[in-house]
């Protein structure tokens, strides 16, 4: 409950700094040259339908990745009639209720990959809501395949949705890792660990010779956890070497066969820890790591899905980054890098650098000027309610 309300309160605090004109005032039209990016993770169905049934209602068209750009870059112009539709981590949800809409209403989005964890299969793609229109499934089925929405599209639905030109494919780096940032020991991972490819909590002891989308989570069971941070930001991490990571498990290992109190399991591992003395990396491994991940996620993008221009856009997890990852997505050929909301800019225009693009919550796709436009105090009621009842609002 807490952190709903501190939710609620970045929210508050985005409200007054962060947010453009159309958003905090009823007006007729964008201003010029203002190209909304909306954000999405989970697709609801009746949620998005109702979304793109507005935008095609009102007259807003859908932009492709590289339309965008060229906007951007002043090679076509806008008519303040287009928006960005960006969805973060290839949900399954994405599959199963986001693309067939897209084909419903021919609208485009798009989509940000995070390849390290994607599956090679089943070579079948998973059921669509196409196939409950059709009464070959239904509803209830569907939803059954990933009521939670943990799991990611494979391979072969993502190349599927490439091949319709509907959804642009691109980068939310290899593993949308986060690293350790201290060695005090905060917890273990254990049963009933989050185990999703967006929030693991094994996520800072991945590598890139591992494929976690193939492991057992029970693999990584035993391994503390420490305070930390997205590798994007470019600070400087702790790495946990092998010998301390078997010592650990052997630790937890022990600690179940004994039937121990949990209490004592984390001063153990914290022995364990402090014993081989872990320093933080230096920066010039930092910033090696973080170019590997960006180029690695931009080359099997473009290795699987066939397409040269496919991963050339970057998305930051959790939108934190750094000069160094600028710099870095830069020099692997990135054509663009989108954040999330800032202080600094409520909007993109035609000229703005590419490499600082600011997005907003699909929230306020309600509040684009229109007949169908709701008032703020109606969306932040939603909103509101949403989080209060543990329903994922993006």
């Amino acid at each position: 409950m807490l952190a709903r309300f501190k939710d609620l309160s970045h929210e508050a605090r985005t409200l007054v700094k962060g947010y453009p004109d159309f958003v905090m005032r009823d007006k007729t039209q964008l201003t010029p040259g203002e190209i909304p990016i909306f954000v999405f993770h989970t697709m609801e169905y009746d949620r998005f339908e109702a979304q793109l049934r507005l935008l095609k209602e009102s007259g807003f068209r859908t932009l492709t990745a590289v339309e965008y750009l060229d906007i951007l870059e002043g090679r076509k112009q806008a008519t303040g009639k287009e928006v960005v539709l960006t969805i973060d981590d290839a949900r399954s949800s994405v599959w199963r209720y986001g693309f067939p809409l897209l084909k419903r209403y021919e609208s485009h989005a798009v989509l940000f990959v995070i390849p390290g964890w994607t599956p090679e299969g089943p070579a079948e793609p998973r059921p669509t809501l196409d196939d409950v229109w059709a009464d070959a499934v239904t509803a209830e089925t569907l939803h059954k395949l990933d009521p939670h929405d943990q799991t990611v599209c494979s391979w072969p639905e993502l190349k599927l949705m490439h091949a319709s030109g509907l959804v642009d494919m691109h980068s939310h780096t290899y593993f949308h890792r986060r690293v350790f940032a201290d060695t005090k020991v905060t917890g273990v991972i254990a049963p009933g660990c989050v185990t999703t490819a967006s929030d693991a909590d094994y996520s800072p002891y991945l590598r890139f010779d591992m494929k976690p989308a193939e492991m057992a989570p029970e693999a990584f069971h035993g391994l503390p956890l420490f305070a930390n941070r997205s590798l994007q930001e470019a600070m400087p991490f702790i790495d946990v070497p092998d010998a301390v990571r078997a010592q650990c498990q052997a630790a937890y290992r022990e600690h179940l066969a004994k039937g121990d109190d949990d209490r004592k399991l984390l001063p153990a591992l914290q022995e364990i820890v402090d014993g081989a003395a872990l320093p933080l990396c230096s920066q010039e491994h930092v910033i090696a790591v973080i170019k590997e991940d960006l180029a690695r996620a931009r080359e099997m993008l473009a290795e699987k899905l066939g397409d040269p221009t496919a991963g050339t856009q970057l998305c930051l997890p959790f939108t934190l980054g750094s000069p160094a990852t600028v710099a870095m997505a830069k020099e692997v050929g990135s054509t663009a890098l989108y954040w999330g909301v800032s202080e600094k800019r409520r909007v993109n225009k035609p000229g703005d650098d590419p490499f600082t693009l600011v997005r907003l919550k699909n929230d306020f796709i309600w509040r684009l000027p229109g007949p169908q436009r709701r008032s703020l105090p109606a969306i932040y009621l939603d909103k509101t309610v949403r989080r209060l009842r543990g329903t994922n609002p993006y």
